[in-house]
């Protein structure tokens, strides 16, 4: 039979606080990067947080990565950053 854990809900709401505070320093980030880049090179880098967040799934909550995570977040890190190199290279604008 399961039971069902302890939790100090001070911590759970300073957690939430926390991640709350974050993500919003996260959308301020991106909307200041708007106004120094192009719309296109910003999504390009907000693409990149899928895998972010599955690192930090990882690291903070122990989440296990499956075959096809690490695939799709190969593919999106392999793309992007070769879109970023050809940007800085001025194949592609």
């Amino acid at each position: 039979m399961e039971t069902i854990p302890d939790y100090d809900f001070g911590l759970v709401y300073l957690v939430c606080v926390a991640l709350a505070v974050a993500s919003s320093v996260q959308v301020f980030c991106m909307t200041a990067s708007m106004q120094y880049n192009t719309v296109g090179m910003v999504s390009v880098l907000m693409y990149m947080t899928i895998p972010l967040g599955y690192f930090l799934d990882f690291l903070f909550l122990d989440g296990a990565f499956g075959n096809l995570e690490l695939v799709g977040a190969a593919i999106i890190c392999f793309f992007n950053i070769g879109i970023a190199v050809l940007r800085i290279k001025g194949c592609i604008e």
